[in-house]
């Protein structure tokens, strides 16, 4: 049987990043963003343009954050997700 406690970064995870997160209301990576502001843990969106979304600094892909997350969402658009 498989420890549970393998699961922990799945139910609470302590870092999340948003591929695909958006400065633009309305859009997917925009709502994930606003959703989890008020999640205690580390909050990094990815966007390939940088800058900041949310008053957060966004990192231009999962490799310039430079760190490991425990969760990953995907606010892309169905076609891209393969790619990505």
């Amino acid at each position: 049987m498989p420890d549970p406690s393998s699961l922990d970064r799945l139910f609470r995870p302590a870092s999340v990043a948003v591929v695909g997160a958006s400065g633009t209301p309305g859009k997917a990576g925009y709502m994930l963003v606003e959703a989890l502001k008020g999640f205690d843990g580390e909050v990094f969106p990815i966007n390939p343009r940088g800058g900041e979304i949310l008053g957060l600094p966004a990192y231009p892909s999962l490799t310039a954050l430079g760190r490991p997350v425990d969760l990953v969402f995907l606010g892309v658009p169905a076609a891209a997700s393969p790619a990505i």
